[in-house]
């Protein structure tokens, strides 16, 4: 009965020893940037806020119901309930369009809250009544 068997022979040659280790080092670089631009897009999509407000008539600050509020530059958007309220999600910096048929439209940029960070008793934007002229 005959068998067979392998032998195999390594030298220690620097270069190959060095190219192992610049391959994991390349490895490890390119694991560690993929987990930071994983935690980076987490964060930047943490940064969406669910902005409230409402469209109002801006002579007799009538509440308009039926407005179309969307964010510029995104898809979908929003229509104003009862009493002009609304409530859309967007990103700071973000630029918010009002527009209701009959009236010029208008643009208000999304500004940075003020408070505890709960959603409570915070005052977002610029604190103006804005509305639809």
């Amino acid at each position: 009965m005959n068998k067979s068997f392998q032998i195999s022979f390594y030298t220690a040659d620097p270069t190959r020893q060095l190219l192992k280790k610049s391959k994991l080092a390349v490895a490890r670089k390119f694991a560690l940037f993929f987990t930071a631009l994983l935690l980076t897009s987490v964060y930047m999509y943490a940064q969406q806020i669910n902005v409230r407000g409402k469209v109002l008539e801006s002579g007799t600050l009538t509440p308009l119901v039926g407005a179309t509020i969307t964010v510029n530059g995104k898809s979908g958007g929003t229509i104003s309930g009862a009493g002009g309220i609304f409530s859309i999600k967007a990103a700071v910096g973000d630029q918010l369009s009002a527009e209701f048929v009959g009236y010029t439209w208008r643009v208000e940029r999304v500004e940075g809250c003020e408070g505890s960070g709960d959603g409570a008793g915070e005052r977002c934007g610029r604190g103006e009544r804005a509305g639809v002229d």
